[in-house]
Formats: structure tokens, C-alpha cells, sequence
């Protein structure tokens, strides 16, 4: 907690609170206050604590306000981030972006780097994307109007975007409007391979398949979750992709229901979680090669991504499934508990079970399947959270401080699992998933340690490759065993 303190880590933020003795007050670890003497340093969990110890808030950093989730600078980014999801004309530049938040340039930068993980520019992008695709799959509007209205200055940048993000030009998009079967275009630089060896590490999941350039995803589409298959053959740069949905005959009633007009595209933003191309790992690679240790292992694994979880729920299952026990003592689990809840989907897979159908287990039931009882009190919260709308399920714009604070508040999530599940639930970029044994093994293996590091010698190694922790820290759990 020093070391936190003295690097001013706002991965801490929320952790604990310092409290200096020779003054009285009290602040958060990454306060910008000059940093007292270490004996004068006191530590607490929460502001009460610090409170109740006689001493008063930082004038600096607020931690008070923080704690209240009162920082005015964040939510002056939200609420205009929300704005630009309706209306991204509002905001065509990234001083436009300043200017709407009421800060500085460099000030907004900091910002959007620190909540969502990417640059302002990048954030503006995204949400062009957004509303535009929303926009070609929702309206008859012609593809121009389409283009100006969702903030894009010309077509041809229009379209660029647009097939850089989802593997579609803008037509495409819109002809997935009703659609069972779609082509897109995959990224140059993915690598099908090791995609192919990440989704076929269980031989018994039920819920992904890889037969040779063949994808199989048991997935849940719209409101009503209906339980749908997702075939996806590799051909090249280009997957074409069907979607099934599950017969009549489903332990559902949801199967009964016809895909809605919308299915196809939300399962390809499905698919582009799981295939992970929304990032372009080449800018993490090229800065990657000037660390000698790292090298030799990104031109190793050119290409790699980090896949993401299909939702939120799947993620909390994973997570909490693979807390303290090896990677096959995991997929028994969430086998024999898909097995249960899963529906069949055809081809020898189910669809995911969604939160609803967990929540009615009981801790035994769970217990039967390989889960601890803390697991399974843990799965169980979450689901019933889930199913009752006390945990939000969004992973679109939402903050990642918001998701951290979130995450950690709950009973059963620590710094571990809570950075997993933003890495491969939220996506965020700059992630390290602190105390995982596999990136503590590879980093004694790629750094010559003479030990395991501990928590800040953890982090000091991961500096180097900020803003993509999270895409370094999956390459050394990827690290090729001939290494």
C-alpha cells in the first residue's frame, strides 16, 4: 500500500485510504499531495475509518466525494459521452469534446484515458460507429444521410469506419436487417489460429466448437434471450457466418419465439467480442519490441487479442468458477452447470444459461457441480443481482471506474477477479489482473526473477506497456511453452 501510494496508483483508488498523522487529513492513494514521511502514514479501508480516527477529507483529491461517486469531472464525461450516443454531430472534434466537458485538452485526455481505457479521438470513433450502426439496422434513412447525422464529415471516412469496426461496409450493416446469414471481412492482421487454439482449449464445452476453420457459439439473442447457434467459416479474410435458432423443443419458452429483425447484427457484435477485432493489437506491438524481454514474445504471437466474454453473466461465471483451482477444474464446472442450465442449441451445443435460470439453483445444487459454498453464494448473488436489475449488465460507453468501484463493492470480488472481468468482459484496454498465478509464473520465466513479484513489483513490470496492460498481460498467459 506504500508503493501504491508513492507511484500515486489510481488502481487503488477505492482500496483503501491514506491517512497522515502530522496533519490530519486523509487522501486517496493517487493524490497528487506531496507525500508525507512513512511513519506519519497510516492506512484504512474505508473514509470512516480515517473519520473515525479524527481526521478530514483531502482538499486535493476529494476522496470523500470519491467514495460518493461525486467526481464532477467524470460525470461531466458521462453525461455528455450520453449526449453523443444520441447525437455524435454534437461532438466532431476532440476540442468540441473538450469544450462540452468544460476542460482543457490535455485535461480531456486524461480524462478518457483514465475512464474508458482509449484516447479521445478513439472514443469519438466509437461512438460515430455506434450510432450509425444503430441508425442503418433500425431506420430506412438513405446510407448518407446516415453518415452525416451519426458525425461522420465525409462518406468515404464514413465507410471506413464503419468496415474497420464491424468487418461490413455501411450496406452490409444494413442488409443484416432480418438476416440468418452474413459475409464480413476480417481483419488482415487476426490470427485465426490462435483464435482457433483459445476457443478450442475445452474438448468438452458446450457452449463453443472449433472443427478445423469451423466457429460454433451457443448464444442468447434479444430481450427475450432467445437461444440461437452461431456458425462461423473461416475462408481467408473472409467469415461467413449463419445463425440457427434453437428449436421449439427447447427447455426455454424463449426457443419457441421467432429471431427477431435485429438477431443478426447483435450477433455479430457477439462475434466481434469473442473474435476480439474491435482492438488493433499493432500499435501495443510495436511498442512492445523496444522492451528486449517482450520482443521476442509479440513476434512470436503477432496478431493476438484478447477474446472477450459473450456478457456480463457469462463473465462473473468464469471468473468465479476460476478463482483458486487449475484451468480444467474450471471448464468442469461451467460444463456440468451449462449442462444443467444450458439450452440446446443443436450440433451438440447449448446457448448460455441467462441469470434467471442460475438464480433459481440452490447452493447444494451448486455444491453437486463443483463449486464451493463461498462460490456458490457468490454465483447466486450475482445472478438474482442480474435478474432483479441490481447489477448492470452494460458493457457499451460504461466507465471503467465506474465498473471497478462497482465490482470491488461486492462481496466475493477482489483486485484479481475484478481485472479479469474488465479485460475480458468490458474490454478495457489497460487492465492487470493482480495476484493471477499464470502472469506471475510468466513473468519469472520472461524477466529472469529470481521470484514471484509481489503486488507493486507486479505493476512496476506492467508499466511499460500502459495504456494496453491488458493485451501484454494476455500475451504472457498465451507465452508459447518452447519459450
Amino acid at each position: 500500500m506504500l508503493d501504491a501510494m508513492k507511484r500515486r496508483d489510481r488502481q487503488y483508488d477505492g482500496r483503501f485510504v491514506t491517512g497522515v498523522v502530522t496533519t490530519g487529513i486523509y487522501c486517496l492513494p493517487s493524490c497528487a499531495a506531496r507525500k508525507p514521511k512513512d511513519e506519519n502514514v497510516h492506512f484504512y479501508r474505508q473514509p470512516e475509518e480515517a473519520l473515525a480516527a479524527g481526521l478530514r477529507a483531502c482538499r486535493r483529491c476529494y476522496p470523500d466525494r470519491f467514495y460518493r461517486s461525486e467526481d464532477p469531472d467524470k460525470r461531466a464525461l458521462e453525461q455528455v459521452v450520453a449526449r453523443l450516443l444520441q447525437d455524435p454531430s454534437e461532438g466532431r472534434t476532440v476540442a468540441d469534446l473538450a469544450r462540452a466537458v468544460q476542460v482543457g485538452t490535455s485535461k480531456l485526455n486524461a480524462l478518457v484515458r483514465r475512464h474508458y481505457h482509449v484516447t479521445p479521438a478513439t472514443l469519438l470513433g466509437r461512438l460515430r460507429v455506434a450510432r450509425a450502426c444503430r441508425l442503418l439496422v433500425d431506420t430506412e434513412q438513405p446510407v448518407s444521410d446516415v453518415a452525416f447525422e451519426a458525425g461522420f464529415g465525409t462518406l468515404s471516412a464514413f465507410g471506413a469506419n464503419v468496415r474497420r469496426s464491424t468487418g461490413l461496409a455501411p450496406g452490409g450493416v444494413r442488409a443484416l436487417r432480418g438476416a440468418s446469414c452474413f459475409d464480413l471481412q476480417l481483419p488482415r492482421w487476426l490470427r485465426i489460429a490462435s483464435l482457433a487454439r483459445y476457443w478450442s482449449r475445452d474438448p468438452t464445452s458446450l457452449t463453443e466448437q472449433v472443427d478445423g476453420s469451423v466457429f460454433r457459439f451457443g448464444l442468447r439473442l434479444g430481450a427475450a434471450a432467445i437461444p440461437a447457434r452461431l456458425d462461423v467459416e473461416v475462408e481467408g479474410r473472409r467469415a461467413r457466418c449463419h445463425l440457427t435458432a434453437a428449436a421449439a423443443s427447447g427447455r426455454s419458452r424463449a426457443s419457441a419465439q421467432r429471431l427477431g429483425d435485429g438477431a443478426a447484427y447483435e450477433a455479430l457484435s457477439i462475434l466481434i467480442r469473442l473474435f476480439g477485432f474491435a482492438h488493433d493489437p499493432r500499435p501495443f506491438e510495436r511498442r512492445a519490441r523496444a522492451e528486449v524481454e517482450m520482443a521476442a514474445l509479440v513476434d512470436r504471437q503477432p496478431g493476438l487479442i484478447v477474446p472477450q466474454t459473450r456478457d456480463v453473466f457469462e463473465g462473473l461465471i468464469w471468473v468465479v468458477a476460476g478463482q483458486q483451482v487449475s484451468l480444467a477444474a474450471a471448464f468442469a464446472m461451467r460444463h456440468r452447470l451449462f449442462a444443467r442450465t444450458g439450452v440446446d442449441v443443436g450440433h451438440g451445443l447449448v446457448a448460455p444459461p441467462v441469470a434467471e435460470d442460475v438464480a433459481e439453483l440452490t447452493v447444494p445444487e451448486l455444491r453437486a457441480m463443483g463449486f464451493s459454498f463461498r462460490k456458490a453464494e457468490v454465483v447466486l448473488a450475482a445472478a438474482r443481482d442480474i435478474a432483479d436489475g441490481v447489477l448492470a449488465t452494460d458493457t457499451n460507453f460504461v466507465t471503467a471506474t465506474t465498473v471497478e468501484q462497482s465490482l470491488l463493492a461486492r462481496a466475493g470480488f477482489g483486485p484479481w477477479s475484478v481485472g479479469y472481468l474488465m479485460m475480458r468482459t468490458w474490454g478495457f484496454a489497460d487492465c492487470v489482473p493482480v495476484g493471477d498465478a499464470a502472469l506471475l509464473r510468466r513473468l519469472v520465466e520472461v524477466y529472469g526473477l529470481p521470484e514471484r513479484p509481489d503486488v507493486p513489483g507486479t505493476l512496476a513490470l506492467m508499466q511499460p506497456f500502459a495504456p494496453d496492460r491488458s493485451l501484454a498481460t494476455f500475451h504472457l498467459w498465451q507465452k508459447p511453452p518452447e519459450d
